[in-house]
């Protein structure tokens, strides 16, 4: 074996709380708290299924200072495992790491000014903290090289830049700088999948290919439903436990999903006829309370299309404003066509 495979995860989080889930039973409680934790395991886990070199911690284990100290003595176990088993662990120190040793959870640290050197020998990987020797938007620089076993050696770099969201940018000169993300999300505003990136690289040809790896728990997502009949509660969560059976078949978690349902309205009709309070009760039960894996935060139902019913224009204003203050979220969703039709109201009482 010539490659190099290792992973890659930006920040870890550990000892952080997963936010943002009011009123949520206690299995998802159960499940947030542990979440942080629970993905360095499955982080752990994929390193030994996946077989590879060495796990690369790019990002900061903590949001905190002061949980440094607990979040290295959980780190001991799970990460001791992958030395035990013959995976090295590189972590990147940061100032809050200057003044801790933490040789008891990894075989390398590299500090500021410095590039993660992978040297392949045969069947050894060595890790070596070198002088960084290069500039650019990348924060860690990994360099690899092996033998080619004709005495030459052969090389190649994969460069980083830590942050909360996966993302590749392009660095001047068309090296690619590639964030991982975190292991998990914390917040409602953090959706979408967060996990790591498995690396394979080849010194000999120069070739990296990078596939992103899920370890969430917990995920967050907004989904719209439209076209459909929603007159009352239960016609919500009707509609909202359909759309939930696709989205649970395709998750290993717990998805936690804001709704927004979009609805045609008529000026007889009223959006305050939909009590979020009620709506979310009604939807949670018809749920099972998460049985489906997909949980439901919250549930909108906004305005799409407002017709205006009478032929007397200052009437349908006036009712169109009353049904409009009775949900002040209603009037952000409206369309430059219902904004039209209020400009045209509003023309045709001045003319009168």
């Amino acid at each position: 074996m010539s490659g190099i495979r290792f992973v890659h995860v930006d920040h870890l989080r550990l000892a952080s709380p997963v936010t943002g889930l009011d009123a949520a039973p206690e299995w998802l409680r159960r499940q947030a708290r542990d979440a942080s934790r629970q993905t360095v395991i499955n982080l752990c886990d994929l390193a030994q299924n996946r077989d590879v070199d060495f796990v690369l911690i790019a990002g900061r284990l903590a949001e905190s200072a002061d949980d440094i100290p607990r979040v290295l003595a959980w780190l001991r176990e799970p990460l001791g495992q992958l030395r035990r088993r013959g995976i090295k662990v590189a972590i990147t120190a940061d100032d809050w790491l200057d003044s801790v040793d933490v040789s008891e959870v990894c075989d390398v640290v590299i500090r500021s000014g410095e590039r993660l050197d992978a040297d392949r020998q045969d069947a050894e990987i060595r890790l070596d903290a070198l002088p960084a020797g290069r500039t650019g938007t990348a924060d860690v620089t990994v360099g690899f090289r092996c033998d080619s076993g004709s005495g030459a050696t052969s090389a190649c770099h994969y460069l980083i830049s830590p942050a909360v969201h996966r993302r590749v940018m392009s660095e001047f000169g068309g090296d690619k700088v590639y964030s991982a993300g975190a292991l998990q999300a914390l917040h409602p505003n953090e959706e979408g999948p967060f996990g790591c990136l498995l690396v394979d690289t080849d010194p000999g040809t120069g070739r990296t290919e990078v596939t992103f790896e899920a370890t969430d728990v917990l995920r967050f997502a907004t989904e719209t439903i439209r076209d459909a009949e929603v007159h009352t509660a239960d016609d919500v969560s009707s509609a909202v436990l359909s759309a939930s059976q696709p989205l649970a078949r395709m998750q290993t978690g717990t998805l936690i999903v804001d709704w927004r349902i979009e609805r045609d309205v008529k000026c007889s009709s009223s959006i305050a006829d939909f009590s979020p309070a009620e709506m979310l009760h009604s939807v949670r039960n018809a749920m099972q309370k998460g049985y489906l894996g997909v949980w439901p935060r919250r549930v909108d139902v906004v305005p799409r299309d407002i017709e205006l019913l009478h032929d007397d224009m200052a009437a349908s204003l006036l009712e169109l404003a009353s049904v409009l203050s009775a949900d002040a979220a209603a009037v952000h969703s409206l369309e430059r066509t219902h904004l039209a039709e209020l400009a045209k109201g509003a023309q045709l009482l001045r003319a009168a």
